[in-house]
């Protein structure tokens, strides 16, 4: 990405005209970087792209700092649900790629009970086991349960039939406090409501009291070739090894049967990129294992000078960036290691000069074991063509290693960086990819006050928001940090809270924490969306649209709203603007007004019912009409596309429901206001506006008679 600091680099192409000023280089739209997004790794709000890995550990991260590995890119994300009903497609990827570990059979044969404790080490695919073990019950959906759940309060009632139930329980407290009879009485309960409910705990063996031995089960990791080969099986089809027959050989084997199902993921994901001719196997064998981390310490060791850690740990989180950026972020970290009261270690004897003294580029790249890779030129939108030299790590994952093997070694210096990453400037979305690694370092704790420095950035400018946003989101795929961050946005978003925080915590449900915890998300944003702040509306709006794209759909969305007690009286005033940015009328500036997902619900006979209720009792109420008609114009605006024949048909389906029947005084309003549109030269199909002016010109059945 371009800032305002860029430097020519040395071997301009030909008719490229290097920008002199900010103001050349600020007037580059962001749409100019858009084909990129693959090469930056960037999603909507600036978090890396999570791969679906093999095996037991489905998802393995590959948050280089905001960038993604090239391997990483071929994979398709799928997000874990933390606390909610697991999805489909995560259920089906383990069904595809499940690898039995030690003992299996038995523990299905012990969840006969219905009630099963997986016990087992961390990162050992506890979570994926007791999935595909209520996968093997035909349960017909799979709910995880917060891991703050008091299991002693489960009742008949709360617990669907032929369902499985999840808890990860983070802490053994809410377990080694029942007693032989509260465990009886919760199997009982299960076998009652036809219910399987399996617990995953970490050394609960010696930890849980005797009251849990009968459905104890301890777990072991699976082999990690095994993971290996199932991933690579699932993403490059069951041929393979023939295919591909120097891809798994007998090093590869050796280092993936010593792997935990964790890394056997990520290094059957980097095979995939190897297997796709993305780049060679060597890179991929640099930072594997103990000799990965033992080549980390080195480079710490032998480069003690606090310019090369600067560099090495700005090319860490920018990595795939422009050297101008990774330059300047690395001129701006040195300088606050350099003034920190606590230096960075360094060898005897050696030069420890703090100066950011002129180096040329290639030195200062071979130095962290970099280089620059030439990516495609952009034209900005005044025709000034501009190339990107991106960082790169001569071996895969560098950076992910490197950023561990700081944050876990050197403690003291975890504030100089959060402050460092906190200063990121906002130009081309860089902040972003700071509060990225602000996420990932937080969720990895270690005695550090995980969420301090975040807490912060939710007061400051909307850039920090942005930043404290992705943090909050990326942190909570820790368990134990997850806990944290759901009691922090629970507080921002009360009532009471700030404009600020409450905006910074709508825009977090919409991210990785809303997709870990869908249903508590949606429930949050809906309350944030209940308020006259337009600004704090539209961003608890645009998360819930964010959210129904990936793990929630939009009819229980419309459910929800038509509550009574948000459709009636003065609080159809928050839902009416709420309903229209949901259902498609605020995106007529940058598009369609029929988005995708409005158009799957309105083809969803349940789901178009749910509208058509939801709209006429919008429209009956002074704060929800206005909301309704600019709903029902950018709908008819969007089908006057000749090019869209389907979505005028199923729009005027809809308005044949929505205006048949009794019409109370807000459907007639709207029928005639429409209607206008045809005598008004309005840029309509007359088609799909029949419903309505059928509806105006028919005569309504009134008690005694008719109009």
């Amino acid at each position: 990405m371009l800032d305002e600091s860029f430097e020519a680099p040395d071997d301009e192409p030909e008719n490229a005209q290097p920008p002199r000023s900010a103001d050349d280089i600020t007037d580059i739209e962001d749409d100019d970087l858009a084909d990129d997004a693959a090469t930056y790794g960037i999603d909507w709000m600036g978090a890396a792209v999570r791969v679906a890995s093999a095996g037991t550990v489905i998802f393995a991260n590959n948050l280089n700092g905001g960038v993604t590995s090239t391997g990483a890119t071929t994979a398709r994300p799928v997000r874990q649900v933390r606390a909610g009903t697991i999805r489909r497609e995560e259920l089906d990827f383990i069904t595809r790629v499940f690898v039995e570990s030690p003992g299996y059979q038995q523990a299905l044969r012990m969840l006969r009970a219905h009630l099963l404790v997986v016990d087992g080490a961390a990162h050992s695919g506890r979570r994926t086991l007791a999935l595909h073990l209520l996968i093997e019950q035909e349960v017909e959906k799979v709910t995880a349960l917060a891991s703050d759940s008091d299991l002693t309060s489960l009742r008949s009632a709360q617990l669907q039939r032929e369902a499985g139930y999840l808890f990860e329980a983070t802490a053994l407290d809410s377990l080694a406090c029942c007693t032989t009879a509260d465990i009886q009485t919760l199997a009982d309960i299960l076998v009652k409501s036809g219910a399987y409910l399996v617990i995953t705990t970490s050394d609960g063996r010696s930890a849980l009291p005797g009251s849990w031995q009968p459905y104890l089960f301890e777990s072991a990791a699976p082999s990690g070739d095994r993971v290996v080969r199932e991933y690579l099986t699932d993403r490059l089809g069951p041929r393979w090894a023939q295919d591909h027959q120097d891809l798994v050989d007998a090093r590869i084997t050796q280092i993936a049967a010593d792997c935990r199902p964790a890394d056997a993921a990520s290094l059957a994901a980097d095979l995939v990129g190897v297997a796709r001719g993305l780049y060679d196997k060597s890179r991929v064998l640099g930072t594997l294992g103990k000799h990965g981390r033992d080549a980390v310490r080195d480079w710490f060791a032998k480069n003690p000078r606090v310019d090369d850690w600067a560099m090495m740990l700005a090319a860490a989180v920018f990595e795939g960036h422009d050297y101008s950026v990774v330059n300047e972020r690395a001129e701006a970290l040195s300088g606050r290691l350099s003034s920190t009261s606590v230096a960075p270690p360094h060898n005897d004897g050696a030069d420890t000069s703090p100066s950011w003294a002129p180096v040329s580029r290639s030195s200062r790249l071979d130095a962290i074991n970099a280089e620059c890779e030439s990516l495609p030129s952009i034209v900005s939108n005044r025709s000034l063509s501009y190339r990107i030299d991106a960082v790169r790590f001569s071996t895969l994952h560098w950076g992910t290693s490197v950023l561990d093997h700081f944050w876990l070694e050197y403690p003291e210096l975890r504030e100089p960086l959060f402050d460092w990453l906190a200063a990121t400037p906002a130009r081309r979305d860089l902040h972003k990819v700071a509060g990225v690694t602000a996420g990932r370092l937080a969720g990895a704790g270690s005695g550090f006050n995980t969420l301090r420095p975040i807490r912060s950035w939710g007061r400051l400018d909307r850039h920090r928001q942005e930043m404290a946003a992705i943090a909050l989101g990326i942190a909570a795929e820790d368990p134990v940090t997850a806990t944290q961050v759901r009691h922090l946005l629970n507080s921002w978003s009360s009532a009471q809270a700030s404009r600020e925080l409450r905006w910074t915590a709508a825009r977090a449900y919409g991210g990785p924490f809303g997709e870990a915890f869908p249903e508590l998300a949606l429930m949050r944003l809906l309350r944030l969306a209940n308020t006259p702040d337009s600004d704090v509306m539209t961003e608890a709006a645009m998360s819930i649209l964010r959210l129904s794209r990936s793990v929630i759909e939009l009819v229980d969305v419309v459910k929800q709203l038509n509550e009574p007690s948000l459709v009636e009286g003065s609080a159809s005033a928050t839902v009416g603007p709420l309903t229209a940015h949901l259902l498609g009328a605020e995106q007529q500036a940058r598009g369609p007004a029929l988005t995708a997902e409005v158009i799957a619900l309105l083809r969803d006979p349940g789901g178009r019912g749910e509208t058509i209720t939801l709209l006429r009792s919008l429209a009956a109420e002074p704060g929800g009409y206005n909301a309704v008609h600019q709903l029902v114009t950018g709908w008819l605006d969007a089908t006057a596309d000749p090019n869209r024949c389907d979505e005028a048909e199923l729009i005027r389906d809809m308005l044949v429901e929505l205006f048949a029947g009794n019409r109370r005084a807000g459907i007639e309003r709207l029928a005639y206001d429409v209607m206008r549109l045809a005598f008004e030269g309005g840029n309509v199909n007359v088609d799909v506006l029949q419903p309505a002016i059928d509806a105006f010109e028919d005569p309504l059945p009134m008690p005694g008679g008719t109009r």
